[in-house]
């Protein structure tokens, strides 16, 4: 993973297995640390967003989006958990002083949410975080 992004953004199940697709690539670039560490906030529910560290990646930080999983409680549907959680992406970036974020299409894989959906709905929310917001922002 050579993103220069300070947040490394990547789909996962609720248990955060982190065991394919971009987030077992992440895995595996970031060591083990990273595994331990996600493993701290689980059992997680659908639209939920896990900030761990980056263990040895050169980002400061990986964003578990949660695309599988039970919603209990939380956004009902694909289209809906995925807005949910980059907005939350978004609102995450502030706090932690980090300025630049690198997003896959969420749900994709396994999950297999629709590409083109995914695609339209991602780049709609993307630019209405972006156009809301006065804090600089790299996507």
């Amino acid at each position: 993973m050579t993103s220069p992004a300070e947040v490394l953004v990547s789909s996962d199940d609720y248990r955060l297995t982190m065991g394919g697709g971009v987030s077992a690539a992440i895995r595996a670039a970031a060591g083990s640390g990273l595994l331990v560490d996600a493993q701290k906030s689980i059992p997680c529910r659908l639209g939920d967003v896990v900030v761990t560290s980056a263990g040895l990646l050169r980002a400061r930080y990986v964003f578990h989006v949660i695309t599988i999983g039970p919603a209990d409680g939380g956004p009902a549907g694909p289209e809906q958990s995925i807005e949910t959680a980059v907005r939350r992406c978004f609102d995450l970036m502030e706090p932690l002083d980090v300025h630049s974020i690198s997003f896959p299409a969420l749900g994709t894989g396994v999950a297999r949410y629709s590409v083109q959906s995914t695609a339209v709905l991602m780049a709609t929310v993307i630019a209405d975080c972006l156009g809301k917001s006065s804090y600089p922002f790299e996507v």
